[in-house]
């Protein structure tokens, strides 16, 4: 606990009491009468509740506390007055219910700038945790907005199944902040609704066609389940700040077709996911890492709302199942958060390929001619080749087969034609006249046929992705991967929708095989109709059959042993997790999820849940994992290994950084602010850096005896796997 008295966290304990008590006293109504109600001592008890943590936020200077309590509680008197209570409350006690909140609220604010540095500027609460804990309280908060909307419409007091959805993430996101505040009051009090919350969505639910659930719920599930690490997490330095610093030079050289890497040419990626970093930076001032996380979380969730678009004619009942799977495959999930531009491209592939599939079917409006070669094109201009690659050799091939490929003109015609010419056009022409025939070269050749036939990057053996597919669609790759082979060879790929989508599988896997460069990434754009075609064809199979059920044990029995492994790692010299409880915590939920699904699957024989719960225990589990990146980030990037080179700079009044044994440390720049210098072992060992600073990877040190000799008498500061040290 954080320094209040006991008395205070007493004040915070009763309102959280009266919080469980409303839930509560809900919830035993609603499970006698099988139907969600609305009671009137739930909102006479969240009145009590609601005003005595508006006094624990003041006690507490925690703004976050304060916001998330004022909208609500004039919502309750709100639905009081509905119910028909508040009209026959005492004159005294309603000016006093209206008006206490109004006037502690003016107290507070009585001088503007003390305000302002007791709760905005507080030592115990960090501005960017504060505004994470706010963007909870207002999440929470909106659930009551919700329902006083739909309870306006209706005019009766009621609590609809998004108020429990609501209810359920601005939860997980209050508990979060109160975990890194250490503030029981929070976590206690909220870990309690969850259960309730849970039971109201299920009781909803049960009420009603289960498969017919909003999706919106599930991109939202998703967005708060990845919040913390878009909030919290460092930029890695493999790729990231690569990125970074070559935006901060674009910006710098007022740079806009071409891009250089510390003066290098830098010709591998096309301009448009820098310019959307260069725009971020301009506007916002710097990187921020939860709008270059959103360059991709967007992406994805267009993917998905596509895909799910694409397949609710033939097959709705699968729809949630299918926006789960891919919400919480791995590669797909990873690459809906990092600094990458394999998301935006996978995203106008697909968009692409759907506009191709309404032509197709005769279901495309008049736009859909032009839209077509332009998403074609603007997955070009994202990345390279492979943007227009994957989009016409599926739909040619897929024409091929289906004996229509006299109408490839339809598609490809001149006006396709027009659209990539002129865009690549405008791209080269400033391509050309800003960095002259070499970059050009470089960009048409080098980075085109080079990497095509024989890659300087990223070589590898022609079946690299026969095995990296299985990790890339990790926990579903035996379900997914089972239900295509069987579905083929039992001939159950039948429909138009299912023969594309297996052809756009076939043709990316096997262009992708044949060109020389290789990563797991590379194969995102196949990823979707991996996941949505299984989709497809799950109705055609029994769901009580053993081998789909196996191919979800496997995956089920690895969940099992999370915890096991985490302990065991947790012993080992590399575990920089070690102590750190959210990792412990996330482990613990897939463990738990892995046996939950090994009993649903041979107990109850229920394919469809155990579908939702290993996904729902993969999101919790990324929720509570994300929460650990502040403790993480040391050994996953730069920024507080620089933040600390630079104090320990400023007060050494040196301006030279010199790094040794840390790779790809050029890109350091970013947060220095000035290019580093790359040491020696002999510059090291015979002082020439006397009265320098040295940034150093623990690893070198432990390596070298005679660097460890040497460095051992000096001023050193730990931060992660590196040391900064004084020379």
């Amino acid at each position: 606990m954080q320094g209040s008295p006991a008395w205070v966290y007493a004040i915070g304990f009763l309102a959280q009491a009266f919080f469980s008590a409303r839930l509560l006293y809900q919830w035993i109504v609603t499970e006698k009468a099988k139907k969600i109600l609305s009671p009137a001592a739930f909102w006479i008890l969240s009145i009590f509740g609601s005003y005595l943590l508006f006094i624990y936020g003041v006690l507490r200077n925690d703004f976050a506390i304060i916001l998330g309590q004022f909208i609500s509680y004039y919502i309750y008197l709100w639905n009081l007055d509905l119910k028909g209570l508040w009209k026959r409350l005492p004159f005294a006690l309603k000016s006093i219910l209206l008006l206490t909140p109004l006037a502690a609220t003016f107290f507070l604010m009585r001088d503007i700038p003390a305000f302002a540095a007791a709760f905005f500027q507080n030592k115990d609460v960090p501005f960017r945790l504060l505004l994470f804990g706010s963007a909870g309280q207002i999440l929470f908060t909106f659930r009551f907005i919700y329902q006083w909307i739909y309870s306006t419409h209706r005019r009766e007091s009621a609590l609809p199944i998004g108020f429990w959805v609501i209810s359920l993430l601005g939860s997980a996101s209050i508990i979060a902040y109160g975990i890194f505040r250490l503030d029981p009051v929070l976590i206690l009090g909220q870990s309690f609704g969850f259960v309730a919350y849970i039971r109201n969505i299920m009781i909803d639910c049960s009420n009603k066609n289960i498969y017919r659930m909003k999706n919106k719920y599930l991109y939202l599930i998703w967005f708060v389940a990845l919040l913390p690490i878009m909030v919290f997490r460092d930029f890695t330095p493999d790729n990231e700040l690569r990125y970074l610093s070559i935006v901060d030079e674009a910006l710098q050289n007022g740079d806009v077709f071409t891009f250089t890497n510390q003066g290098e040419i830098y010709a591998d990626k096309p301009p448009l996911y820098f310019w959307l970093m260069m725009a971020g930076k301009i506007l916002l001032g710097g990187h921020r890492m939860w709008f270059l996380s959103l360059l991709s979380f967007v992406p994805a969730v267009i993917v998905l709302t596509t895909m799910a678009k694409w397949v609710r004619k033939g097959n709705a009942e699968n729809q949630t199942e299918a926006l789960l799977m891919l919400m919480t495959a791995g590669l797909f999930t990873g690459l809906a958060l990092v600094v990458r531009m394999d998301m935006l491209m996978c995203m106008f592939i697909v968009l692409a390929l759907y506009t191709f599939f309404k032509i197709y079917k005769g279901e495309g409006v008049k736009r859909d001619s032009f839209l077509f070669p332009v998403y074609v094109f603007l997955a070009l201009f994202t990345k390279g080749p492979v943007g227009i690659l994957v989009p016409l050799l599926s739909t040619l091939v897929f024409l091929l087969y289906q004996r229509k490929i006299h109408t490839w003109r339809q598609y490809w015609g001149w006006k396709s034609l027009l659209v990539l010419l002129l865009g690549c056009g405008i791209w080269f022409t400033g391509a050309y006249m800003e960095s002259g025939g070499e970059y050009l070269d470089n960009l048409l050749v080098h980075q085109t046929v080079g990497r095509g036939i024989n890659a300087f990057h990223h070589k590898r053996p022609f079946y690299y992705y026969v095995l990296s597919v299985w990790y890339s669609l990790a926990p579903w790759m035996f379900l997914s991967v089972g239900l295509i082979v069987f579905g083929g060879v039992r001939r159950k790929i039948q429909t138009e929708i299912e023969r594309f989508f297996l052809i756009i599988i076939l043709t990316t896997f096997v262009m992708l095989s044949v060109i020389s460069s290789k990563l797991a990434v590379y194969l995102l754009p196949a990823f979707p109709f991996f996941i949505f075609l299984p989709a497809l064809l799950l109705k055609k199979f029994d769901p009580t059959n053993i081998g789909l059920r196996i191919s979800l044990a496997v995956p089920a029995i690895v969940f099992t042993l999370a915890l096991p492994a985490v302990f065991y790692l947790s012993g080992t010299d590399d575990a920089f997790f070690a102590g750190v409880l959210p990792v412990y915590l996330a482990a613990g939920i897939i463990t738990l999820s892995g046996l939950i699904v090994l009993y649903l699957l041979f107990f109850k024989k229920q394919f469809q849940h155990s579908v939702r719960v290993m996904a729902a225990g993969v999101l919790l589990a990324v929720f509570v994992a994300g929460l650990a990146m502040p403790q993480l980030n040391p050994y996953l990037g730069w920024s507080r290994l620089c933040e600390k080179a630079s104090a320990v700079a400023s007060e050494k009044q040196t301006t030279d950084y010199y790094v040794y044994g840390i790779s790809r440390a050029e890109s350091m720049d970013v947060f220095l602010k000035k290019d580093v210098i790359f040491a020696d072992k002999e510059q090291i060992v015979k002082d020439k850096l006397g009265g320098q600073l040295l940034l150093i990877s623990d690893r070198a040190i432990k390596r070298d005896e005679d660097i460890r000799s040497f460095l051992s008498g000096k001023e050193q500061y730990a931060v992660g796997k590196y040391i900064v040290v004084a020379l």
